[in-house]
């Protein structure tokens, strides 16, 4: 069956997914594997770890070792009911019940893109437009004056078609904070075969996890505040103060009379 041939490793609140690690069937087409995201996503959980760390990927050496061909494309799900990676993200989901960052990797080749790295938030700014706006901030502060050119939403979104969703969306109507990372072939040869350039893409990972679960976690009057613009928070506390000194100044005449 095809669940036999998922890899789940790792306990962590950061998981790490990648579906095109091998060839798989996309409809009625052969959707090829997507060369180096295999050893990205093995080398980044070495670096990361299990604790904080947990990949859902293709068992590489199982499929390889039985020669597996025609397994379905968990990136273009028919019907999830019987989709064996929705399965696995239904059971990490039930794992974690608390915050959780969910990365979906995946490769492009060179000439779809002029950058590095392609992240594609569709279902989650369907979901929370703000929180989607909040976290595409961050990812811009975390990605720029790095190694990695980065554009938000070109030619892959993370979605899919209505009928057929992408592993990043299932993420998000499970409950998780999902997006799609595309990186570019070269880039892809890059990091991997280069300790600076891997250490510096997990480096940024990890910042993003830990940054994103302070705004999930911060307590609810606090993100109200923080979604005020400070024009109007300034004259709502002069609003205030003023209403304050003129119920004093009303108290201290009754007393006076």
């Amino acid at each position: 069956m095809e669940k036999d041939y998922i890899l789940v490793k790792g306990n962590g609140p950061l998981l790490l997914t990648a579906p095109h690690t091998i060839k798989t069937i996309r409809g009625y087409k052969e959707h090829g594997c997507e060369c180096g995201i295999r050893k990205i996503i093995h080398k980044l959980y070495d670096i990361i770890g299990p604790e904080k760390c947990t990949i859902i990927t293709w068992d590489y050496d199982l499929v390889k070792q039985y020669k597996i061909n025609g397994l379905g494309d968990p990136n273009y799900e028919d019907d999830i009911l019987t989709s064996a990676w929705n399965d696995k993200l239904e059971e990490y989901r039930a794992k974690h019940k608390g915050f959780c960052l969910h990365i979906d990797l995946h490769g492009m080749m060179d000439k779809s893109s002029n950058y590095d790295i392609e992240i594609g938030m569709k279902p989650l700014e369907m979901k929370n437009r703000i929180l989607a706006e909040r976290i595409k901030m961050l990812i811009n502060d975390e990605l720029n004056n790095t190694h990695f050119s980065h554009t938000f939403q070109g030619i892959f979104k993370g979605y899919g078609s209505k009928r057929n969703p992408t592993v990043s969306r299932q993420g998000v109507d499970l409950g998780l904070y999902s997006f799609q990372i595309e990186l570019e072939r070269s880039i892809r040869k890059k990091i991997q075969n280069d300790d600076m350039l891997l250490n510096e893409f997990a480096r940024i990972l990890i910042n993003i996890y830990q940054r994103v679960g302070l705004i999930i976690k911060k307590p609810k009057h606090l993100k109200v505040i923080e979604g005020i613009p400070a024009i109007l928070l300034f004259l709502l506390i002069v609003g205030v103060l003023n209403y304050k000194s003129k119920v004093v100044q009303r108290l201290l005449r009754i007393k006076l009379i």
